[in-house]
This record gives structure tokens, sequence and C-alpha cells, in this order.
């Protein structure tokens, strides 16, 4: 995309650039957003599908995988929830899938007439992977900690996540400060 001509632009002389956010490295929101940043990163997932030898030149087909990665056989409605897509996308990835032979279709026995998305052997070597690669950094980066720090991590994310996930939140406009 071609830059505006300088009529078409603001001066940032004009504008407040700064983050709304603390500059404090042990900000929790800060992290948070740092890690997340990177997990979701272009670069991260083009580097995790290299590192496991992915079939398919397709980002959204290695996510939908991954989802089925970390929460076993799924309805295709919480994929695309989980992904942010619609689900005619989730149908045409789910069929690239199935073609690779890295997941199946099967009925889902709460539904008569649902189905949910499952990993194939051949998914599963995929899988394992990625589980690998991931347990493996995991391990990485806490082999400089004490056990009793790392215990002391996976204990508060664990509740923090179960906090957070757990549905018990709150009218998210409770948050919002009148200014």
């Amino acid at each position: 995309m071609p830059r505006p001509g300088p009529e078409r632009l603001t001066s940032a002389d004009e504008v407040d650039c700064s983050p709304l956010v603390s500059s404090d490295p042990r900000d929790l929101l800060v992290n948070l957003e740092a890690m997340i940043r990177w997990a979701d990163s272009a670069t991260h997932r083009r580097d995790l599908m290299a590192a496991i030898e992915f079939p398919l030149d397709d980002v959204s087909a290695f996510l939908t995988l991954n989802q089925l990665v970390y929460h076993g056989a799924t309805r295709p409605t919480d994929i695309a929830d989980a992904l942010g897509i619609g689900r005619p996308n989730v149908s045409r990835i789910a069929a690239r899938l199935v073609d690779e032979g890295l997941i199946v279709r099967i009925a889902d026995p709460q539904d008569e007439r649902g189905i949910l998305l499952a990993l194939s052997d051949r998914g599963r070597v995929y899988a394992e992977r990625i589980v690998a690669i991931a347990s493996g950094r995991t391990h990485w980066v806490l082999s400089t900690w004490t056990p009793a720090e790392a215990r002391q991590l996976r204990e508060l994310f664990a509740r923090f996540a179960a906090s957070t996930i757990a549905g018990r939140s709150p009218d998210l406009r409770t948050f919002l400060v009148d200014g």
C-alpha cells in the first residue's frame, strides 16, 4: 500500500503516540500481550510449521490442527470461534486436512446431527511434534529457574487462567472508568 500524500497525513506532532499501558517490564498486562503477540505471530507459526514439516502451506490448516492438539475432537463451530473465522471457512479447511489424511470427521456423540473433527493417526504424528516443541521450549526457558520457581509459575498461571476463562466474569463494562 503506497503512503498517502502529505496533505492526507496528520503530523506526528499533533498526535499522542505513546502506549496506553504501563511501560513497567513487570506489568502483567504488558507481558501477557507480549506472549500472545509472539505466539500469534506469522513468523512463529511459519517457523513451527517448518520445524514439524507440516505438509500443507496453509496457516489456517495448521491452526485448526493445533486446536485439536490442545482440545481433542472438537466441533467445527468451536474451532471457528477459537480462530475467529466463519464456519464455512472451517469446513473448507477441514476438507483440505481430511484430503491430506491429517484429520477425520466423526459423529458427535452428544448431538445426533453434529460432527466432530479429530486427529487421524497421521495427524497425531504432527500433533506430537507440536507438543514436543512446545514442551521442549518450556523446559528450555525454565531450565535456569529453581524447581520451586517453576512450580510456583505453573500454579499461579493455572489459577490465573482458571479465573479468567471459567465464565465468572462480570459485565465487561464495569471495568470502564468514566474519564
